[in-house]
């Protein structure tokens, strides 16, 4: 119930009360698809003069670079002397540009290698729930210019975690969840003339496994949700990570359930440093807590502080 309360009243609290964003300018970048060619890519960039780390912030599952949660971390990275770039992964500033999928890293790869990236010393990604999953799917891939990442809430096994959201006591979040794929899926349906029928399907699914079989697998190539899901999922990978990670994810954590993330979490590489908090919900924690990372600071603070050892 205290995770429900944390995710519940947080969400309704950014919705009312927007947090505020440090200055920040439009940013744009683009990142070639086989299937579409040419992708569109937009963001919010907050430089910081003479900073020699830049904090990419990528987004959770329907949510976008102006979500409460990467506007906090920004305006943190700022106050601790970073820049950060807001990422909205593509179609999610609703653009109808494309749409991205957990496993998807060529939003992030771009970004990476952007100009502003090439400014700066050291590159780093934050990542938040299917953001955070992203991040740790990245590390597995090593980049050069990747620094270290973080993930919050991030699922591991994209199966077991759409199982979790499809289970009855989830409703309330998979309509949530839902309410957002189809806003974007409708832009990128207006732009790229998807057909009648798919779009009466999509406006009636229910589960985020018939989203995902409808939308997601043939969109970018799967043979249907299963394919998806084993493909696309981070956990298995965890223990070749080499690049510094850090997982934060809390007890009572309504959307990704603790059991579904441990075995995932047991096998990572010692590369990964795990923090499980006994408090919070998702991407939802007190405004003072104590990762053992920089004590009592807040959870962005303590995060984007890991994030910029060596900086």
């Amino acid at each position: 119930m205290v995770g429900h309360m944390w995710t519940l009243g947080t969400h309704l609290r950014d919705r009312i009360l927007v947090p505020p964003a440090p200055p920040s300018l439009p940013w744009r970048g683009s990142v070639e698809d086989a299937k579409l060619g040419r992708v569109s890519l937009s963001g919010y960039l907050s430089l910081v003069p003479g900073a020699k780390t830049l904090v990419v912030i990528v987004h959770g599952l329907g949510g976008s670079a102006e979500s409460g949660y990467c506007r906090r971390a920004a305006r943190v990275c700022t106050a601790l002397g970073a820049s950060a770039l807001r990422l909205n992964l593509r179609g999610a500033d609703l653009s109808g540009a494309d749409l991205y999928h957990a496993g998807l890293t060529a939003d992030v790869h771009a970004a990476l290698t952007s100009a502003v990236a090439a400014s700066v010393d050291r590159v780093v990604v934050l990542g938040f729930s299917l953001g955070g999953h992203i991040a740790l799917k990245l590390a597995i891939e090593a980049p050069p210019r990747l620094a270290a990442v973080a993930a919050v809430c991030a699922p591991l096994c994209l199966a077991r975690s759409c199982a979790h959201i499809d289970a009855p006591p989830s409703a309330f979040y998979r309509a949530h969840l839902l309410r957002g794929l189809r806003a974007m899926y409708m832009a990128f349906a207006r732009r790229h003339h998807q057909p009648a029928e798919i779009l009466a399907r999509a406006k009636q699914a229910k589960t985020m496994r018939a989203w995902d079989a409808l939308v997601t697998a043939p969109r970018h190539g799967f043979s249907g949700p299963d394919d998806y899901y084993e493909k696309a999922s981070a956990g298995p990978h965890l223990a070749s990570i080499r690049v510094p990670a850090l997982y934060v994810a809390a007890a009572g954590d309504p959307m990704v359930a603790l059991a579904d993330i441990e075995p995932a979490l047991a096998a990572a590489s010692p590369a990964v440093e795990v923090r499980v908090l006994p408090t919070g919900g998702h991407v939802a924690f007190p405004r003072t807590l104590d990762l053992g990372i920089a004590a009592t600071l807040g959870l962005e603070a303590q995060v984007i502080s890991w994030l910029l050892k060596g900086s």
